[in-house]
């Protein structure tokens, strides 16, 4: 069979064992083998369904990759996702083993990820060395978003966090994360301004203030100039859509400019919970496994709830595990 072929195979096959419960069964050997030396598009999604179908036997060969150096950062990303699939107090474990000092930073910081969804303790302790390194913030918001997504992992992760001290980027895209999750943080936020020696909260501007910011755009303002900036072009695709751009997770803002007072636009980026445009507020879901998601409702079927995430991706979370539904609460 062709290796792309043999690839959709196996991911369709992964989707229903995350998706349905549906395991495969039968002898796993040929997709360990798979996994060990398959072409190359095709291992990753071994090492995925690997650690989908509960077989503890996979576990070596997964460490192994996680562990090899030399192989593609994909399929270590892939192995460590496995093994937090298969769950228990040995993955947990190797997990600990690649979070530590001296590994690749992207390795470390997927293992802690990855542990967050086996023992939320354990990789809270981890977090702590993995975001003390991360001086330019990268891979904060994936760190940080892992447990966010956990029921109390945010106020788990605070604690480990509490009295230490992290540098100030770090500490910026953590919040940023915080502020965007729509969730009870658990005073993750303030613990993570303390620690990145910044400020925390929604900025309440008084109003000579709010009339001196509107009297300055109004003199300086240049939206062609906007338009051009390379410091919006990173997150224009996760933001409301304007002019055919963006996402969808928000309503059209192309005439926002000539249907809104400069004061509402300010207080709108300055408090975004202010005032939501109806049909776009987001619900936070708990399933029964404790994982948390955030998003618009896209659709709702006899059988799942579909989100649209704040990353323009949509979800389909199966209605049995659906613990609670509750509107998302942002700063």
């Amino acid at each position: 069979m062709p290796a792309d072929k043999t690839a959709r195979l196996l991911a369709a096959l992964e989707d229903s064992a995350r998706q349905r419960g549906v395991k495969a069964a039968g002898d796993n050997k040929k997709l360990v083998a798979l996994a060990e030396s398959g072409a190359e598009s095709v291992r990753p999604v071994a090492c995925r369904l690997a650690g989908c179908t509960g077989w503890p036997t996979c576990r070596p060969v997964l460490l192994a990759l996680g562990r090899n150096e030399k192989a593609r950062l994909e399929l270590r990303l892939s192995a460590i996702d496995a093994l937090a699939s298969l769950g228990g107090a040995p993955s947990r474990d190797a997990l600990v083993d690649l979070a530590s000092k001296g590994g690749l930073k992207t390795i470390r910081q997927q293992a802690v990820i990855a542990l967050a969804g086996v023992d939320l303790e354990v990789a809270a302790k981890q977090a702590k060395s993995v975001l003390l390194d991360a001086t330019t913030g990268e891979g904060v918001p994936e760190v940080v978003g892992a447990f966010l997504q956990r029921k109390n992992g945010a106020a788990v992760l605070a604690k480990a966090l509490t009295g230490g001290k992290l540098p100030e980027d770090a500490a910026r895209a953590g919040i940023r994360t915080v502020r965007t999750s729509g969730r009870d943080a658990g005073g993750l936020g303030e613990t993570l301004a303390k620690a990145g020696g910044l400020t925390f909260g929604a900025k309440v501007l008084p109003e000579k203030e709010l009339k001196e910011m509107v009297a300055e755009v109004a003199k300086k303002g240049d939206p062609a100039r906007g338009k051009r900036s390379s410091a919006c072009r990173p997150v224009v695709y996760a933001l409301p859509r304007h002019l055919g751009r963006g996402g969808q997770v928000g309503p059209d803002l192309s005439s926002i400019g000539a249907a809104a007072q400069i004061d509402y636009l300010i207080e709108s980026l300055l408090q975004p919970s202010k005032a939501i445009k109806e049909n776009y507020h987001a619900l936070l879901v708990t399933t029964t496994a404790g994982q948390q998601f955030t998003g618009i409702k896209v659709a709702q079927t006899p059988t799942s709830l579909v989100l649209r995430t704040d990353q323009d991706k949509e979800i389909a979370i199966p209605l049995k595990d659906v613990e609670e539904q509750t509107r998302a609460r942002y700063p």
